[in-house]
């Protein structure tokens, strides 16, 4: 079971872009804000940004039961 997760990738923007487009085909867009997409699939939510420094990141934040 995956609790949360944090993946960063140095990249540039056509990636960053890429990644993007992809999440959104699969995913439903749930919103954005301060360059962040979020992106929903059953019980899963994604965010994804590019930073200049970091690159590509990607976050799903931490599920807890119960």
């Amino acid at each position: 079971m995956l609790f949360g997760s944090a993946v960063l990738l140095k990249t540039d923007d056509f990636i960053a872009e890429k990644a993007v487009n992809h999440l959104n085909q699969r995913y439903k867009v749930i919103g954005t804000g301060d360059d962040i997409y979020f992106f929903e699939r059953g019980n899963l939510s994604v965010g994804i940004t590019a930073d200049e420094e970091l690159g590509l990141i990607i976050l799903t934040p931490i599920i807890r039961e119960g």
